[in-house]
């Protein structure tokens, strides 16, 4: 493995080991379908319920089926080595962009070297990549996509139809991880036309190159869809219905640059550069005009131009996400730094400069520019280990081992849950569950935004789950506490006001356990279910009392 990328990834590890065994609790989705279809179940939520596609990363799901036929209880250490195999592929293929963009230049090894370490220490890229959920595959791919992409575009005597089928084999694969990666279908097409306008090129030549990208680009997305469609009913994931994915509106307004665009645009530049927002993109803007427009053999670099445009595309449109640490950016994190550090080399490599003086410049930018991330990720990063987002091992504890506790204490046989915190709670819980979220749920997926009473009618006439946890914002946009019904159909375990309801300006919210009163025989029942809360609490938090053991048979 070349130093330069063998030191970066030895500062990744230690940046992840901050972190711990933290996994997002929404990865465990994956993990339950994975699981079930490595045993035989079907690509289903739960072994016996009907095939509901409640997750949007099938490539990364289908990565993980086979190594859920022999997994341990806890998947913590077999996730974490993957995520670190995708990553170090995803710096060796920097490093192969690193050569492609600098060839044997001087400044392809130090190159290199600053883009990985800023990768390195940066908290969304370190955090995401190693929390569970698809982002290194995403990563990967990104980085593959972009090697493909340059290599064609920017060699002559790699520029035939193989390199474009690589290239549409990647794009397939970003959108196959991630719905939203379909966008990168254009970056390709884009870098051509860049191509053709800055160095004369057949456009025969050009075209056939094209249509070998598109046709591989599109074939194992069709196929996919035809697969959906005949296994899941529909041609849009149920994650599309519960989250209320981007619309033709939305695109509109985004090409019309409305407000809300250009904010999400300079908050994901305020993560990389802090308050020198506005500086730094005035700059970008002008150097990528002098690569667009300078009529020269292209520096290569260009061509990697629509790739970070589609990145930037993609976390502008998707709609606004509560986990902290910018989720939807890492593809953007892969691009940004090569086309940055690219560029000043580009501009430090001219003729009237000694050799020297570029080396002194591209070290004085270099050292700006990573002194200046780790002032801005170091904090971060130590915030985000004290209080990560909604770990799995902590809804593993409250919610699937506490009903499980429940059901046991109540000797129920076919008890059903109704909660939203679904990770932890798919993977371990012995219950049914359904999903308060509308993740896994057709029926439900429509309901929770609607914001109607159909929503509780259909939980308390059709589903009439067993236990029902809700809290915050699920216990407001659900409807329970408005429908006189369920008070009188369900009992309180334990309860307390919603504070997040509160300040939302919504009176009467709680957040709690409940349990169906025709499941207590009697008043007794209700008592042992209150004492057992009692002698298990389970409130700690990975990051400030210690990991949470999971649970054993």
């Amino acid at each position: 493995m070349p130093w330069q990328v063998a030191a970066p990834f030895f500062f990744f590890v230690l940046h992840a080991c901050l972190f711990r065994a933290w996994l997002i609790d929404d990865a465990g989705i994956s993990f339950a379908y994975a699981r079930n279809l490595a045993h035989g179940c079907g690509l289903v939520s739960q072994c016996g319920v009907a095939p509901v596609e409640g997750f949007s990363n099938p490539l990364w799901t289908f990565l993980l089926a086979p190594l859920f036929i022999h997994a341990p209880m806890d998947p913590t250490p077999l996730i974490k080595g993957v995520s670190l195999l995708l990553v170090l592929g995803t710096f060796l293929l920097v490093n192969s962009i690193g050569r492609l963009l600098a060839g044997s230049s001087w400044w392809s090894k130090p190159f290199t070297l600053v883009v990985l370490t800023f990768l390195s220490i940066n908290t969304s890229f370190v955090a995401w990549t190693t929390s569970g959920l698809e982002n290194p595959l995403y990563a990967f791919f990104s980085a593959l996509y972009g090697f493909f992409t340059v290599k064609y575009a920017s060699d002559d005597t790699a520029r035939h139809g193989r390199v474009a089928v690589w290239a549409g084999c990647s794009a397939a694969a970003l959108a196959l991880t991630r719905p939203d990666g379909v966008i990168f279908f254009a970056a390709f097409p884009l870098a051509l036309a860049i191509r053709m306008l800055n160095v004369p090129s057949p456009w025969r030549r050009e075209a056939r190159g094209l249509a070998a990208f598109l046709a591989a680009a599109s074939l194992p997305l069709a196929v996919y869809l035809v697969f959906r469609m005949s296994y899941f009913g529909d041609y849009y994931p149920n994650t599309y219905y519960a989250k209320r994915g981007p619309t033709a509106k939305d695109l509109l307004q985004f090409l019309m640059l409305s407000k809300h665009y250009t904010d999400n645009a300079l908050e994901l530049l305020h993560s990389v550069f802090s308050r020198y927002t506005g500086p730094i993109l005035l700059l970008f803007l002008a150097a990528s005009l002098r690569l667009l427009l300078v009529r020269r053999k292209t520096a290569p670099a260009v061509f990697l131009l629509p790739a970070l445009a589609c990145s930037w595309a993609i976390y502008c449109l998707l709609p606004g996400d509560w986990m902290a640490e910018y989720r939807f950016a890492t593809p953007f994190l892969v691009f940004f730094p090569i086309v940055l550090l690219a560029m000043v080399a580009d501009i430090l490599d001219t003729p009237r400069l000694s050799l020297r003086s570029r080396k002194i410049g591209f070290f004085v930018v270099a050292i700006a520019f990573l002194a200046q991330s780790a002032v801005e990720y170091i904090p971060r990063s130590l915030r985000f280990a004290r209080n990560p987002t909604v770990p799995f091992e902590l809804v593993t504890r409250k919610y699937a081992v506490r009903f499980n506790n429940y059901a046991q204490e109540l000797h129920l046989q076919d008890a059903s849950l109704l909660c939203p915190d679904l990770g932890g709670t798919l993977y371990f819980s012995q219950l049914r569950i359904y999903d308060l979220s509308g993740l896994c749920d057709r029926a439900l997926a429509p309901l929770i935004n609607s914001r109607s009473a159909a929503f509780s009618t259909y939980v308390l006439t059709d589903l009439r789950p067993t236990f029902i946890h809700t809290h915050d914002i699920w216990s407001v946009r659900s409807g329970l506490f408005r429908d006189p019904r369920f008070k009188t159909l369900y009992a309180v375990i334990q309860e307390q006001p919603s504070e997040l309801a509160g300040k939302l300006g919504h009176k009467g919210i709680f957040s709690g356990d409940y349990v169906r009163k025709d499941a207590l025989n009697s008043e007794e029942d209700l008592e042992r279910l209150r004492r057992r809360l009692l002698e298990d609490p389970l409130e700690s938090t990975p990051g400030t009392k210690g990991p949470l053991p999971f649970p054993r048979g």
